[in-house]
């Protein structure tokens, strides 16, 4: 018996997510994600000749997850605007769930500024649409390889993200956690308005939620806030979160401690020159010991304000080595009485509301109770009304009785 023929038409094929993937296990799995078919079967085609990777495909970001949660995927290309779940959606799941996985970028609403500003990014490759088939081979094959130097690296990290947001002008909110920590990012057309984690507001906010270490990224397309409480730009906030936080304290005192030098010096040198100028003057002048005890005095003043100036540079680079242990104890101490407040808070809310339970429990059978009282009343009072009705109406058909017996007696007596 010969084998049935397949007749399954080539379009079914490629978009088929059961496809297995080549039993030999040096070819890789890529999987292209758009929402438009004939470019997918393009892009297909086009790919098809690679032995190194075997593609997957994928119209929204949901059929992705799907796809990313029951395979073995080392590479995702992926467009933006799609419908059911688009993305950005795609990339906040991948964050979260296949941080591993490089990405590839497309979108047909790119620029080269944009391209510029994203080269090298580390998380991903942005391609502008329409597509040059050699550029993504080259692209895919450059990510595919782990001896690539391309830019090329392993998760999907914030900065890279809300780069991508800036540049595609997406107006959302987005929330971010790491860790016990929660942040929350708010853009108006790739703008960054205003910011919050924890006690902290506007920029302070953003700067430490940029500098969180594996952070998980959710995003809801809609700006939870109008307020605008962050002046620089998202560059201006990325340059600034990149100096390391802890060095920030030491790096003010040096500063202004090699600015005290310079004042030194230069009080030296002033010194230095109205001595010498003295000692000049005081071989012309009769009055020369006048002139060099007033230097000597400019000299003593120059020593004491020499010495002022680096008991001050003592004290700023003494409070500025203190200053972080101390911060860390505050907060510590902080943090440890906000969730005393919390777990306090928790439970008097649960005592509240077994109170109000309880209360309401209590009503509730009072009601019931009194309910039960008034419809026994009713009851008794009807059944009362109907005996008395019953005992008249019986009265009567006696008292009737009776006088149709007389007026027989009486006529039969007549008779």
């Amino acid at each position: 018996m010969t084998d049935k023929p397949d007749i399954t038409p080539k379009w079914r094929k490629l978009f088929s997510f059961k496809t297995k993937t080549p039993k030999d296990s040096a070819v890789k799995s890529v999987l292209i994600v758009d929402d438009e078919k004939p470019f997918l079967m393009s892009i297909s085609d086009g790919l098809s000749a690679s032995e190194d990777f075997h593609v997957i495909t994928a119209l929204n970001g949901k059929e992705a997850v799907n796809i990313l949660n029951s395979k073995k995927i080392d590479l995702v290309v992926t467009d933006l605007k799609m419908p059911k779940m688009n993305g950005f959606q795609l990339l906040a799941y991948m964050s979260k769930n296949c941080a591993d996985i490089p990405v590839i970028v497309m979108t047909a609403f790119g620029t080269p500024e944009i391209e510029s500003k994203l080269h090298n990014m580390g998380a991903f490759r942005y391609l502008e649409k329409p597509l040059d088939i050699n550029k993504l081979l080259t692209s895919i094959s450059n990510a595919l390889n782990s001896d690539s130097v391309n830019g090329y690296s392993q998760g999907i990290s914030l900065v890279s993200f809300l780069r991508l947001i800036e540049m595609e002008k997406t107006t959302c909110t987005i929330k971010v956690k790491s860790d016990t920590e929660t942040g929350y990012l708010y853009f108006d057309s790739g703008i960054i308005l205003n910011a919050a984690a924890g006690n902290l507001k506007g920029k302070a906010a953003a700067l430490d939620i940029i500098n969180w270490n594996n952070a998980e990224i959710d995003i809801n397309f809609t700006c939870k806030t109008k307020e605008k409480n962050i002046d620089l730009s998202l560059n201006e906030l990325l340059a600034e979160a990149s100096e390391p936080q802890e060095t920030k304290p030491v790096a003010q005192a040096e500063k202004k401690a090699k600015a005290d030098e310079k004042s030194e010096a230069a009080l030296e040198k002033e010194t230095l020159e109205i001595k010498v100028r003295a000692e000049k003057e005081s071989t012309l002048n009769e009055n020369g010991e006048a002139w060099l005890k007033a230097a000597d005095n400019i000299i003593m003043a120059a020593g004491e304000e020499e010495a002022k100036l680096k008991a001050e540079k003592d004290s700023w680079l003494k409070a500025a080595k203190g200053s972080r242990v101390k911060t860390g104890e505050e907060v510590i101490i902080e943090a440890g009485e906000k969730e005393k407040l919390k777990v306090e808070e928790e439970e008097k809310l649960k005592t509240d509301e077994e109170q109000r339970l309880k209360a309401e429990e209590k009503a509730k059978l009072k009601t019931e109770e009194e309910a039960r009282l008034q419809a026994g009343e009713e009851e008794k009072q009807k059944a009362e009304e109907e005996q008395r009705l019953k005992a008249g109406e019986e009265e009567k058909l006696k008292t009737e009785a009776r006088q149709i017996t007389r007026q027989k007696l009486q006529a039969w007596k007549k008779t």
